[in-house]
């Protein structure tokens, strides 16, 4: 059947306690406190803030298994979830959905939400700039319900998915903690036993070719690893001069001039790794010598140490710019080419585990999307 949540529901709102009165309401606060960047789409165990006894006279308390919603806050903020693992207070830019438990299972009701997340934008109108829904939208909101034992089986097949997502999230974000903390082993290791030189000593620093009226149409280029300078399938100069140095090689690295696009990426530089790639009118290209493993000063310039150099050196007002010269005159270690081959095998290893367990956890999520289609639709029905 389909109800809408007010049938099966009490839906209020939270307060938030004067924030001139800190010391009375904040200063070390023992309730937890929802706001909406609390909500997490999932279980909630903790809040960024806690608020007084005194405060919590003001804000009504809710239980555990409470369902939440943003109501405010515009199209990125309006219909993200959470539902209670403690019991805490919130704000009033938040819903607290109250379910009637024999009707509707909250673990069911929070993963149906989160399906129909894009539904609420319809229900969204204000105005101010920014959108928002109001209890009464919540209350309005139709939700498919079978029987309840299926409610609660299709709730623990989704939160199977839910599990093994947050436990590759948690593994990606080790891996990636212990590939920063080999690079700076790294780097330590070659301050002690190198000397540095300069970047312009061991490579060729470059930019795109003058434009003349031979411009040749090469089709669209894209830079396999750019997750350095501004994520993944950045797009370069799709045009390129009589002149072979606009066309890049593999190994050749890219550094941006500028930090236009946003994102810091002043001081970064990206690998290129395929063929045909053309050189962009806003990097530099730097193409090393035969001694030198490009890949290795790949993961060097992209590591803590050089990069806040390079970002020092950067210059503007509006926006950070980088010269050549300073790019020449950047000073990096270079061990001899064996122990820099060795180094970027396994830096590269590394990256491709995690570059892998990003994979898995993308298609965990889409088997999870597919799953969620069919089973909080009605189209595939559980046994109980």
């Amino acid at each position: 059947m389909i109800l809408k949540i007010k049938e099966f529901a009490k839906i209020s709102s939270g307060n938030t306690p004067l924030r001139s009165n800190i010391n009375d309401f904040y200063m070390n606060g023992v309730i937890p406190w929802v706001k909406t960047m609390d909500l997490n789409n999932g279980k909630i165990t903790k809040t960024n803030e806690k608020i007084t006894l005194k405060a919590a006279g003001k804000c009504k308390p809710y239980k555990r298994g409470t369902v939440l919603v943003a109501m405010y806050g515009g199209f990125n903020q309006i219909g993200r979830t959470g539902i209670l693992d403690i019991e805490a207070s919130i704000n009033q830019a938040i819903s607290a959905i109250e379910v009637n438990k024999s009707l509707c299972d909250p673990e069911y009701l929070i993963q149906y939400l989160n399906k129909k997340v894009s539904l609420w934008r319809k229900f969204a109108a204000s105005s101010r700039k920014d959108p928002n829904i109001t209890s009464k939208d919540v209350g309005d909101f139709d939700v498919y319900l079978p029987p309840l034992p299926e409610q609660r089986a299709i709730a623990d097949i989704l939160s199977t998915w839910d599990t093994a997502i947050e436990k590759m999230e948690r593994l990606i974000e080790a891996k990636e903690k212990r590939f920063k903390e080999k690079s700076e082993i790294f780097i330590t290791e070659m301050v002690t036993s190198h000397k540095d030189i300069l970047l312009g000593d061991i490579c060729e620093i470059f930019t795109a070719g003058s434009k003349s009226s031979e411009i040749v149409q090469t089709g669209k280029y894209i830079i396999a690893d750019m997750g350095a300078i501004s994520g993944k399938g950045e797009l370069l100069d799709r045009k390129r001069s009589n002149n072979n140095k606009d066309l890049l090689n593999i190994g050749d690295l890219i550094m941006p001039k500028d930090d236009i696009g946003g994102g810091n990426i002043i001081g970064k530089v990206a690998y290129v790794s395929i063929d045909s790639v053309v050189l962009g009118d806003h990097v530099y290209a730097l193409r090393f010598k035969e001694n030198v493993n490009s890949k290795f000063i790949y993961y060097q310039i992209n590591g803590r140490r050089i990069n806040r150099q390079l970002r020092r050196m950067s210059n503007g007002t509006s926006q950070l710019g980088l010269g050549k010269k300073d790019v020449k005159i950047q000073k990096i270690f270079l061990p001899d080419k064996n122990e820099q081959n060795r180094i970027a095998n396994i830096l590269d290893n590394l990256k491709r585990e995690i570059v892998l367990l990003g994979q898995i956890k993308i298609y965990y999520k889409e088997q999870k999307r597919g799953l969620m289609q069919k089973l909080l639709t009605g189209a595939w029905r559980v046994g109980v």
